[in-house]
């Protein structure tokens, strides 16, 4: 996808678009951030008051939690390359907690 194509798809200028990114690389890796972000938060919170008497229950609220993200997180599980590794950063939180 081109900048034109996000630029038309979003319904803002060229000039908008690169006051606020770089390149669409810029774009997506901010993207990226701001959803592991909000990821990270509700994991951390989620195992923060688990229930440890059955711990299926976390992630069946994780789920829940994040079903408003499903459809950028499917994407974003798509597009990883060496560069960009967004399941590796979502292992590494599920890690850490």
């Amino acid at each position: 996808m081109s900048v034109n194509e996000i630029c038309k798809k979003s319904l803002i200028s060229k000039s908008t678009f690169y006051a606020h990114f770089a390149d669409k690389y810029d774009l997506l890796e901010h993207f990226s951030d701001k959803t592991t972000s909000i990821l990270e938060e509700i994991i951390r919170r989620r195992f923060k008051a688990m229930d440890y008497q059955n711990p299926f229950s976390i992630l069946d609220k994780i789920a829940n939690d994040t079903v408003s993200q499903n459809k950028d997180i499917q994407l974003l599980l798509k597009l990883n390359s060496p560069e960009f590794q967004f399941e590796k950063s979502l292992q590494q939180i599920l890690y850490e907690n």
